[in-house]
């Protein structure tokens, strides 16, 4: 039975050990952790902040609780040690982090509520730069540039709008920038002498794919076959050659 209990414990150990060191990470990756949502300053944490503060609850009701069952349980001198600098530990990161969160707080508050505040400053407060591209993207953009680099310019994420000039008024101008709003084509190929756009590729959905990926895609379709541009759509996560990447986009030699 005692040796039933003492397994328990180490597993119970070993896993707060595990929770308390993914702690900071957690924390300093949530989505929010920087900022709270709510109007005028106030309001709560966002829904990443809510996480870790859960996790950060959870971890430390588990450690107070083993320490104050210590006898009970059977914890040894050194598992007591342990418990100790883990809860020292979890108090340090959530102090921090809390005081962190405060200063951003008040330097948001402060630069909003100066009316000499430019914009600028406010969004240096609010606004980071993130990639353009994941590491795959950038390894399939530089096989299609090598795969077409006699013939065509090569961009990546690009919006749909910028391909295609609408040649309508009133209602049926207004329908079709509302068709083609806020939807980004993978990569485009333009011609360099006449610097027009002469094709499109796609990477394929998720499987199976949303009804708004469905949507999304028929739109695309339906925009880029009215324009005469050329739609190719390769799979995502599949290994391409050069060679077949210039015969899928109608360059290889014997195109």
């Amino acid at each position: 039975m005692k040796q039933g209990t003492r397994t328990l414990v180490t597993l119970s150990v070993t896993s707060v050990f595990a929770l308390t060191v993914g702690m900071s990470t957690a924390w300093a990756n949530e989505p929010g952790y920087y900022g709270k949502e709510g109007h005028g300053g106030g309001g709560h944490s966002s829904m990443g902040g809510h996480g870790a503060d859960m996790m950060h609850n959870s971890t430390g009701h588990l450690i107070r609780h083993l320490l104050k069952h210590e006898k009970d349980i059977g914890l040894t001198a050194e598992q007591v040690t342990k418990l100790k600098d883990m809860q020292l530990n979890l108090d340090k990161t959530r102090i921090k982090t809390e005081a962190d969160i405060q200063v951003a707080e008040r330097e948001l508050k402060a630069l909003t509520e100066d009316e000499k505040s430019d914009l600028a400053a406010i969004e240096a407060k609010l606004l980071r730069p993130q990639p353009l591209l994941t590491d795959a993207d950038l390894l399939l953009y530089n096989l299609i540039r090598l795969a077409v680099e006699d013939h065509y310019l090569v961009f990546a994420r690009v919006p749909l709008w910028s391909l295609v000039s609408v040649e309508a008024d009133g209602k049926v101008r207004l329908q079709v920038l509302r068709q083609i709003a806020l939807k980004q084509l993978d990569f485009v190929l333009v011609h360099p002498g006449t610097k027009v756009a002469e094709q499109v590729v796609l990477l394929e959905d998720g499987f199976p794919p949303q009804p708004h990926e469905i949507s999304r895609r028929q739109d695309i379709q339906s925009v880029l076959q009215a324009a005469g541009i050329t739609l190719t759509i390769l799979k995502p996560h599949t290994s391409y050659t050069v060679l077949q990447l210039a015969q899928l986009l109608g360059v290889g030699e014997d195109e």
